[in-house]
């Protein structure tokens, strides 16, 4: 077993390689979005794993099946931690949702009105900088008084969904 730590460690040390270069580039002005932002840092700490684990891996005397198999495992439990991450990250905008809701139902059996939710939350302000945030990362562009989608990593993640949900689902 103490053979394998060093491999085991790569993984983790592509994770942190990861966070502290979403550390890094959130703190500086480039004018691309923060999804960008964080497909960056997965792929420097991808980069990470891999010349990790082909530095470890050429010490070792292995048949060539064994070392495809061991850079397939490593690379695919970064990407499991990467992944992880990015939900971390992601998730303030799911809390959001949900702690309205609590406010909705914690007013049970009155409801809160709108407008004084809207008026906690400045709805207008928020779709405004979220707005503003998709225009600057290039996920959007204003034409014609209209937004439009740009072609790129959102357009086709929501590809691969759309794919995978038709050959899932049957849909």
């Amino acid at each position: 077993m103490g053979g394998h730590l060093p491999l085991f460690a790569v993984p983790l040390a592509g994770l942190v390689l990861d966070v502290a270069a979403q550390l890094v580039l959130c703190r500086i002005p480039m004018g691309i979005g923060h999804v960008r932002r964080q497909f960056m840092s997965f792929a420097a700490g991808m980069a990470a794993v891999a010349i990790g684990m082909t530095v470890l891996l050429a010490r070792r005397h292995l048949p060539g099946a064994d070392l495809a198999g061991y850079m397939a495992l490593h690379l695919l439990t970064y990407a499991f931690l990467g992944f992880c991450f990015f939900n971390v990250i992601n998730a303030n905008l799911g809390a959001l949702r949900v702690r309205m809701l609590k406010e909705y139902l914690a007013q049970d059996p009155e409801p809160l009105a709108d407008v004084s939710l809207n008026a906690r939350y400045e709805v207008g302000a928020m779709l405004d900088a979220r707005l503003a945030r998709l225009m600057d990362g290039r996920q959007i562009l204003l034409t014609d008084g209209r937004y439009r989608s740009q072609p790129g990593g959102v357009t086709l993640i929501a590809g691969i969904f759309r794919r995978l949900r038709r050959l899932l689902l049957r849909r």
